[in-house]
């Protein structure tokens, strides 16, 4: 039989896994634009194609993200992974505004939203299935 606090210590859990889950994204694209930085600086790559790094880099770390949620939570991996994106885009976008006080909402932001909760739902599907 359950006890009275299992559906609170599950979801304080479910949280948790959400937050760690997000850092774990957040490490991921540092190291890859750590790289990226260092190949720009030290080759005669050019800048053309950063957004599209920026696009690659944020799907592959909510969909890693989304992914390890899923396999700790062990159900809804959809929810678990679309909130994971959610929150590292709206992290994302809050930094963007401090560090940029002309930061403002446009078509390319929209698409670095939809990219995170699509990548990390992805990755809470793949997680739970696999």
């Amino acid at each position: 039989m359950r006890k009275k606090g299992d559906n609170e210590k599950k979801g304080k859990n479910a949280v948790l896994t959400v937050m760690a889950s997000v850092l774990f994204s957040f490490m991921i694209s540092a190291v890859i634009f750590l790289i990226y930085a260092a190949i720009l600086t030290y080759t005669n790559v050019s800048e053309k194609y950063l957004q599209t790094i920026v696009c690659i880099t944020t799907a592959a770390a909510v969909f890693a993200g989304g992914f390890c949620c899923s396999r700790f939570v062990r159900k809804r991996g959809i929810v678990c992974g679309a909130i994971t994106g959610l929150i590292y885009a709206i992290v994302m976008a809050v930094a963007a505004y401090c560090i940029n006080a002309d930061f403002s909402f446009s078509a390319k932001t929209i698409l670095i939203f939809v990219i995170s909760i699509c990548g990390g739902g992805l990755g809470g599907i793949a997680g739970i299935n696999i």
